[in-house]
């Protein structure tokens, strides 16, 4: 009995441990926790500025590969991310 206690409450803890992990997960999370149902976009409500960016970076990809090409796409994405990231963390502080 003790065995199983332990087994749900360690598989408890490990799901916990990931839904904090991911910043977009812990992110769902908290809005769950503060009543806030998460609107579920699709592709066609997505930010087209956004959208056009990827595909840039799609077509990017596409290219024969160099090196430079690649470091300069891991900057972008980087970059990107930082970005929404700060936008992100706005948006939860409001």
């Amino acid at each position: 009995e003790e065995q199983y206690y332990s087994e749900q409450h360690s598989s408890l803890i490990n799901k916990a441990y990931q839904t904090l992990l991911s910043p977009l997960s812990r992110g769902l999370y908290l809005l769950e926790l503060n009543g806030v149902e998460p609107v579920q976009e699709t592709d066609c409500d997505a930010d087209s500025v956004f959208l056009t960016e990827i595909m840039e970076i799609n077509e990017k990809l596409a290219e024969p590969k160099s090196e430079a090409i690649l470091e300069d796409i891991e900057t972008l994405i980087k970059v990107k991310q930082e970005e929404l990231t700060k936008e992100l963390t706005a948006a939860f502080e409001r």
